[in-house]
């Protein structure tokens, strides 16, 4: 279990979200997710949340479900 936690810390970064309009998300508590995404400069959030799903995506970053992901990986290749 301390080697997980150790491996965490390392490859974590820990950001402050950013604000964002009220108006984009259905569910306001996604707009701190949306913003922790952009402060972090995220490529793709990976969720099954449908009110982030309906999106596709907000500014330069992709909102897919895990499947969604998969597939991208798989097609990468």
């Amino acid at each position: 279990m301390r080697n997980i936690i150790e491996f965490i810390r390392a490859k974590t970064t820990i950001v402050v979200p950013l604000e964002i309009a009220d108006n984009i998300c259905r569910d306001k508590d996604d707009q701190m997710v949306l913003g922790t995404a952009l402060a972090a400069e995220t490529e793709v959030i990976i969720t099954g949340d449908k009110d982030l799903i309906v999106l596709k995506h907000y500014k330069h970053i992709k909102i897919v479900t895990p499947r969604d992901f998969w597939s991208l990986l798989k097609n990468r290749r």
